[in-house]
């Protein structure tokens, strides 16, 4: 049997869930905004259908040196789950990314291993927020109007 109370607090906590992922990646991306950059040249740049065929796995790997030291990376930005939704077609990702391209990279002064190309939280990131947060006040207000 449908509990209203129930779907009410199970959608507060799904919107709650959003909301912390979106305030990690936007501290992240405000961090990473005020990292030094290192010149950086791009390595690799794949794009694979996944296996379900459902979309494409993109891998750019970078390399960019930090006081003398070499490091590569393959971290594009802050997506985090979402770097997999709504995604450019391969050509477009491969042409903004191609082999060989030199690109500012963000990185970490304390973990230099650490670094980025785009500093910035993907608008996904703040579409799914807000979509979660419109569910969880729809349904709450829905439980408070129509079962009290």
């Amino acid at each position: 049997m449908f509990n209203p109370q129930s779907a009410a607090i199970v959608s507060l906590l799904f919107a709650a869930g959003a909301t912390g992922l979106f305030i990690v990646r936007l501290r992240e991306s405000r961090r990473a905004r005020a990292w030094p950059t290192a010149d950086a040249v791009i390595l690799t740049s794949t794009a694979q259908r996944r296996q379900n065929g459902k979309g494409y796995d993109f891998v750019v790997s970078y390399e960019y040196t930090v006081d003398g030291s070499k490091y590569v990376s393959t971290r594009i930005g802050f997506s985090g789950p979402f770097d997999d939704r709504w995604q450019p077609t391969p050509e477009s990702m491969l042409a903004t990314y191609p082999p060989g391209l030199g690109i500012k990279a963000h990185y970490c002064p304390d973990r230099p291993e650490e670094a980025v190309l785009v500093p910035n939280v993907h608008p996904t990131v703040l579409l799914v927020l807000g979509i979660c947060v419109g569910m969880a006040l729809f349904t709450g207000f829905r439980y408070l109007f129509f079962y009290y």
